[in-house]
Order: C-alpha cells, then sequence, then structure tokens
C-alpha cells in the first residue's frame, strides 16, 4: 500500500480524526434538543489518564457511561445488529491495532482479530475489518463475527481500507486508490465479485456508511492536504451533497435514518454532533474539555 494510506490509518488510530484538530468547528443552532433516551457510542479522554475509553451517551448527551478503562486508546466503536456487543480498535495488547469486543454493559472484553475498523455484517454473523498483509498493503478481510476463516475481499494490487455492509448484506462499500494518489469510494459484492468506483473525485473519501434503507452512503470527504467535511452520495454515486463546515467526520446515521451523527473541531477538539440527515438542525452532544469522536447509534432499542 502507498505512504498515503499508511499514514492515513496511522493518524486515525492514534486519536480519532488527528487531521481535524485545527478546524473551523460547527456552530449550534439556536433551537434547544429535545431529550433522547436512544443510545450511542462512542470514544473520549474524558476522565482517562491515558489513551481514550469507550463510553454511552444518550442522544441527547445525556446520560455518559464509561464502559472501557484507562491505558488503551480505546476508538471507532460500533455495536452489532442485535444492540449486544460492542466492537472497538485498541492498542492495548503490544501497540498494534486489533478489533475487541465487549458485551453492551463494558464486560467480557474479547479479541477478535488483528486489524481495525471493524463493521458488522446485518445478521450479525461476519465482519468486514481492515488488516495489514505481509507486503505491508492495507486490505479488507471478512471473518466469522468471532474472527475465524477470514478472507481477503478483493484483489485490488494499491489494497483497500474501511469497509462497511449495505443493509442488505450484499454489498460492501470501501476506500481505495485507484491511481496511488486519490482515495476514492467503491462498492463491491459482499463475495468480492462485481466491483464498481462510486466516486472520482480527488482528494480523500473515506468512512463510508450506508443508510439504513440502502439508498444514500454518507462519507468524509478532504481534498489534498486539507481538512474533511461530510458528504452525502446516493447508493450509485450521483447527486454529491456536502453537509457540514471543513473539519467534521466520522458520519453515523441513526436507526431510522433520519438523523446522522458525526464528530467535529469545537474549541481545538473534536466534539459529537448530531444533526438531520439534509445537514440541518445541528447540535453538539459532547464536553469541549475533552476530545470525543467516533459515534455509533444502537440499532435498537
Amino acid at each position: 500500500m502507498t505512504a498515503g494510506i499508511r499514514s492515513v490509518l496511522a493518524v486515525a488510530f492514534t486519536i480519532g480524526i488527528v487531521v481535524l484538530w485545527n478546524g473551523c468547528g460547527e456552530g449550534d443552532t439556536t433551537a434547544p434538543l429535545e431529550a433522547d433516551g436512544r443510545l450511542i457510542a462512542f470514544w473520549s479522554d474524558s476522565g482517562t489518564t491515558r489513551g481514550t475509553s469507550i463510553f454511552l451517551m444518550h442522544a441527547d448527551g445525556s446520560g455518559t457511561t464509561r464502559l472501557t478503562g484507562d491505558g488503551a486508546f480505546d476508538q471507532s466503536p460500533v455495536w452489532s445488529p442485535d444492540g449486544r456487543t460492542i466492537s472497538f480498535d485498541s492498542d492495548r495488547l503490544g501497540g498494534r491495532s486489533q478489533v475487541w469486543a465487549i458485551d453492551s454493559d463494558g464486560s467480557n472484553p474479547r479479541l477478535l482479530v488483528d486489524g481495525f475498523t471493524a463493521r458488522w455484517s446485518p445478521d450479525g454473523t461476519k465482519l468486514a475489518y481492515t488488516a495489514q498483509v505481509p507486503n505491508g498493503t492495507y486490505v479488507v478481510f471478512i471473518s466469522n463475527s468471532d474472527g475465524s476463516s477470514p478472507k481477503r475481499l478483493t484483489t485490488n494490487p494499491a489494497g483497500e481500507v474501511r469497509a462497511a455492509w449495505s443493509p442488505d448484506g450484499r454489498k460492501i462499500v470501501f476506500s481505495a486508490y485507484p491511481t496511488f494518489t486519490d482515495m476514492n469510494l467503491y462498492v463491491v459484492n459482499s463475495d468480492g465479485t462485481g466491483q464498481i468506483q462510486l466516486t472520482t473525485t480527488s482528494g480523500f473519501s473515506q468512512a463510508a456508511t450506508w443508510s439504513p434503507d440502502g439508498t444514500q452512503i454518507a462519507f468524509e470527504h478532504g481534498a489534498a492536504n486539507e481538512l474533511a467535511a461530510i458528504h452525502v452520495i446516493n447508493a450509485d454515486g450521483t447527486n454529491d451533497r456536502t453537509l457540514t463546515a471543513l473539519g467534521c467526520g466520522s458520519p453515523a446515521w441513526s436507526p431510522n435514518g433520519r438523523q446522522i451523527a458525526y464528530d467535529c473541531v469545537r474549541d481545538f477538539r473534536p466534539q459529537i454532533y448530531r444533526m438531520n440527515a439534509d445537514g440541518s438542525n445541528k447540535h453538539v452532544l459532547t464536553s469541549p474539555g475533552f476530545y470525543s469522536g467516533g459515534p455509533s447509534w444502537k440499532p435498537v432499542d
């Protein structure tokens, strides 16, 4: 894999979206945010002496609960489809990136695979995740939900990163370098066949995620050497819309598809926001005194 992908991955794992630290951020809307008891998992350095931990909060920012402890960089939480398990990235063993899982109450930690940014298949039986192969390339693997029987998804020579399943489980979107310069989005069948390039813009497009109805894909895009913003496209790659200011990323759709949670710089630290799926009614959910990012909505109540 190119040095570009290696540098992007190193930055992303070190502390979420480090490239955002000096971004312009987002402002709040004046309308108050109504109470919302739905749950969002995220990472933060709140209350930690070293690293970042996995937390839960209500979707209005209230009721914060810490799930993992000090000493490691625990990031990128993702709920299993049944809402009973949360997977996350961690460097807790030897400093290398691994995917771990905990029960939704923070108990029963277990190692799943060596790699990062795992996403559960809609039926909960498979994982798609990124890992490094012996030649140094980062590629997407598909494994059973316990990490067994891993198989490489594609044969792209430059590799690929950050895969996500479509809601019906038939397709997977990921990011790759088509010409070793610009990172674009691709879609492939879940068996690795029928690859199609979705975006052709210069710069970096990554962290793609499907809307619950499968008609749209949200992702972060930034021009070379610039900060990212959140974009949404139709599932066929058409109708690109920019929803946020620069310095924002990690989009996550609400289970009903009407809202998107994301992280964006506020007072020189990434914070978690929530907005309508059309980009309106933005609200910050976390404290500006801490670094917080990587939101993930619980898929079931």
